[in-house]
């Protein structure tokens, strides 16, 4: 795994000892590569929630590649259910995906969960704890927000990850330097 890209800890345990799915960004692979993930066959009669944690970290937010959720009943019918091409910083994202059934007239379908590389070979995406539960998702879990700003964009892995939101308002968030609030043109 490159540098200051990717998980330092799984979603599990929460320590370095664990395991998890990534997508390395860097050589031999280019902007567009995808991996995929491929669920079983799953029967069509009842509604499913597809739950997971996934963790999109990159050393600039413009390089990030995507993750999708495609449900996918046969080669007519693909439904793209969910996508985030967001980077969060070093941090695992809870995703809900509800899974609708009786969509064609197929009797089962399949899961595809893809990541595509972006434009940077610093922005891992991995995944973690995926979970499939019969009915509809019990809610919408609550993304963090993006990670528009690194005060110390030499340095992601140690540097604090600013809100866009919190870029030029009047509050300095970058604790040593205050790096976020100069060059506003206020």
């Amino acid at each position: 795994m490159t540098a200051d890209t990717g998980p330092t800890v799984d979603h599990t345990l929460g320590t370095p000892y664990g395991v998890y799915l990534l997508m390395e960004a860097s050589t031999p692979q280019v902007e567009g590569d995808m991996a995929r993930l491929f669920s079983v066959r799953l029967d069509n009669s009842v509604p499913r929630c597809l739950q997971f944690f996934y963790h999109m970290r990159a050393k600039t937010p413009t390089g990030m590649g995507s993750i999708k959720v495609i449900q996918y009943w046969n080669s007519d019918y693909n439904y793209e259910l969910w996508e985030d091409h967001s980077t969060y910083g070093d941090q695992w994202v809870e995703a809900m995906v509800d899974l609708p059934n009786n969509v064609t007239q197929d009797d089962m379908f399949v899961i595809r969960i893809q990541a595509y590389v972006g434009s940077s070979a610093y922005a891992d995406i991995a995944i973690d704890d995926i979970n499939l539960m019969l009915g509809v998702c019990p809610y919408v879990p609550t993304a963090p927000p993006d990670c528009a700003y690194y005060c110390d964009p030499s340095n992601p892995s140690t540097s604090v990850c600013i809100p866009a939101a919190s870029v030029c308002d009047f509050n300095i968030d970058c604790p040593v330097d205050g790096i976020d609030e100069i060059n506003c043109e206020y």
